[in-house]
């Protein structure tokens, strides 16, 4: 047996029925398409990259009911046609998910057999085709997702040092480290940027600060 068949026969049917599983049990079978389209399309232009392309990572299983329960609070909180990017959309179905809960939804990918693909399924100017280390657009953008399985400060510091105040970051798996900047959390994975830098005291309430501590000694 193939590695193809191998993964299409065990893990492509396992994420899949866990999914349509979750949908089901909360009304959501309307996005079942969508899953569909985005797991068996991933794993196969995937298994037809994988030798010898940096770039190529097999899909990863995800909570589809904790994405849109994050993702409805998130657009309770964000005006109407809110701009939201997934960094790393892969095939896009994230980004679907996202315009059928009334965002003006984009993705962001590397792979460029994935972004092909996704540019087709979304059209041509919902995917950006770029490394998201080097993507200069993060400040035009309401909402931030990104999932980043493969540990890696530098992409958390390019999305957050370069978001816009006022943006909500989404980050499926928690930051590897505390942003620079100042941030409102929402939840454990979701952070909205709330300055561009750490608030400092001022030197007044620093002294007071200092002699409170000397006077209590």
């Amino acid at each position: 047996m193939s590695k193809f068949h191998y993964l299409r026969d065990s893990e492509i049917a396992k994420n899949v029925e866990r999914d349509y599983d979750q949908l089901r049990m909360h009304g959501l079978g309307d996005i079942t398409a969508v899953l569909r389209l985005y797991y068996a399309l991933e794993f196969a232009v995937g298994q037809a990259l994988a030798d010898g392309n940096d770039h190529y990572y097999p899909n990863a299983s995800f909570s589809v009911v904790t994405f849109l329960k994050e993702l409805r609070l998130i657009r309770g909180k964000c005006a109407t046609g809110a701009r939201f990017l997934d960094v790393g959309c892969g095939l896009g179905g994230k980004v679907s998910i996202a315009q059928s809960l009334g965002f003006d939804a984009y993705g962001l990918e590397i792979n460029p057999k994935y972004a092909e693909i996704a540019a087709e399924c979304l059209g041509p100017t919902r995917v950006f085709h770029q490394d998201g280390m080097a993507f200069p657009d993060y400040g035009r953008f309401d909402v931030i997702y990104f999932y980043n399985p493969m540990p890696s400060d530098e992409l958390e510091t390019a999305i957050l040092s370069n978001a816009k105040q006022g943006a909500l970051i989404y980050h499926a798996i928690g930051l590897n480290a505390q942003p620079r900047r100042t941030f409102a959390r929402l939840t454990r994975n979701v952070m909205r940027l709330t300055d561009d830098r750490p608030r400092r005291r001022s030197a007044t309430s620093r002294r007071l600060a200092e002699s409170s501590t000397v006077s209590s000694e």
